[in-house]
């Protein structure tokens, strides 16, 4: 098994963190970010549900939304959650 050194780990890191970056600053991912966001904003005030899908490790990461999109925004007196439910099994 081949490990990486500590210098190469650290380029490895910023190589992907660079790559964020630029994407980041792209007019289209900027444009499908506000999609995503005004899409979620629609979503919960129709108070519909978010689902979420997952197989195998993705199973966790969906899990894991439905905890952020349910227990996140509830921390706030008044404030509903968004309604969520996870696709595993």
């Amino acid at each position: 098994m081949d490990r990486f050194s500590p210098l190469q780990s650290l380029e490895v890191s910023l190589n992907a963190n660079r790559d964020l970056a630029i994407a980041l600053l792209q007019p289209n991912f900027q444009a499908q970010l506000t999609a995503a966001a005004n899409a979620l904003e629609a979503a919960y005030r129709a108070e519909k549900k978010l689902l979420f899908i997952g197989n195998g490790g993705s199973a966790s990461n969906a899990a894991h939304f439905v905890v952020d999109f349910v227990k996140g925004v509830t921390d706030l007196p008044g404030i509903r959650s968004f309604k969520a439910l996870a696709l595993t099994d």
